[in-house]
C-alpha cells in the first residue's frame, strides 16, 4: 500500500514536469524563430528532450520494481 502511495506522488509529481516541459516546448516552436536563435532554441529543444526522457526513464523504472 505505501509503495501505491509513493508511486503516485512520483507519477503526479513528474507529470507536472512533463507538462510543463511540453508547455515550453510549444513556446519555443511558436516564436519567430531568425536564423540568429535557431542554434539557442535548438539547443533548448535537445535539453527538453533530455529532460523527458530521464523522467520518462525513471518513471518505467519505477513502474517495472512495482510490478516485481
Amino acid at each position: 500500500m505505501i509503495g501505491n502511495y509513493v508511486t503516485d506522488f512520483h507519477l503526479k509529481d513528474n507529470q507536472k514536469d512533463l507538462e510543463n516541459a511540453t508547455e515550453q516546448l510549444s513556446e519555443y516552436l511558436e516564436r519567430d524563430i531568425t536564423c540568429d536563435m535557431l542554434n539557442d532554441i535548438k539547443q533548448k529543444v535537445q535539453d527538453k528532450y533530455r529532460s523527458v526522457r530521464n523522467i520518462l526513464q525513471y518513471l518505467a523504472h519505477c513502474l517495472m520494481q512495482e510490478n516485481s
